[in-house]
């Protein structure tokens, strides 16, 4: 693991530098390009994307494995985040024919919690569900949950899984068998790291799921303010 971390920290620079400088032909930056170069540069962004998720979460299972996640707890307001969240997911929408839609209940006060974990477990787990979604809808609804929690619900629908292997998604380095997910590409560490941060801070995840109907995962977090 330590060789699989020293290598991905290097990757990440280079990475960016290509997602940069793809962005800066886009927007035309060193001057126009045709449709089909534009189409081009767009999916060389996409694969530099997921490259570099790849390369996130390995390096995250690294620091989890080493016991070296820093704690960052403040208070926060749960709109700060979904706005976050509303940028940083934006490019994924663009092969798809929807939006990713939020919600938030109207009576949620600023909470105290390590956001920067929770923000990565949400980004996780809403860009599983773009990936897995071609058609419908993602939604992230945010609200009070039982016994003064805070609780984050991911829904899609996408292609689904079966009952019988919805613990299995939570393993390292596991991805589901059968053409149909393996055709959606990724390592399976994804989840495998979030299920580890949201404990971390005290929270857990549970998932519904029915094959060809979709998912939802519930994140559930502790929320003192509320």
């Amino acid at each position: 693991m330590e060789f699989l971390r020293n290598t991905t920290h290097e990757l990440r620079t280079p990475l960016t530098s290509i997602m940069g400088y793809s962005e800066l032909l886009i927007e035309g930056v060193f001057g126009p390009i045709t449709e089909a170069q534009r189409g081009a540069v767009a999916r060389l962004m996409e694969s530099s994307r997921g490259l570099l998720e790849i390369v996130e979460q390995i390096l995250d299972l690294s620091k989890l494995e080493k016991g070296e996640t820093a704690s960052s707890v403040r208070r926060q307001d749960v709109k700060a985040l979904v706005n976050q969240l509303r940028r940083d997911l934006a490019p994924l929408e663009s092969e798809k024919p929807y939006k990713i839609q939020y919600e938030i209940g109207g009576d949620i006060p600023p909470v105290e919690t390590d956001w920067e974990k929770l923000k990565k477990v949400l980004s996780n787990i809403l860009s599983n569900a773009v990936k897995f979604t071609d058609k419908g809808e993602v939604k992230l609804s945010v609200g009070r949950g039982p016994k003064g929690k805070l609780s984050f619900a991911v829904s899609d629908t996408g292609i689904g899984i079966p009952k019988e292997k919805i613990p299995l998604i939570f393993e390292r380095f596991r991805q589901l068998d059968g053409s149909q997910t393996r055709s959606y590409g990724g390592t399976g560490l994804g989840m495998a790291v979030s299920k580890n941060l949201v404990e971390l801070i005290g929270g857990r995840i549970e998932v519904e799921s029915e094959v060809g109907r979709g998912s939802t995962f519930r994140v559930s977090i502790p929320a003192t303010a509320i």
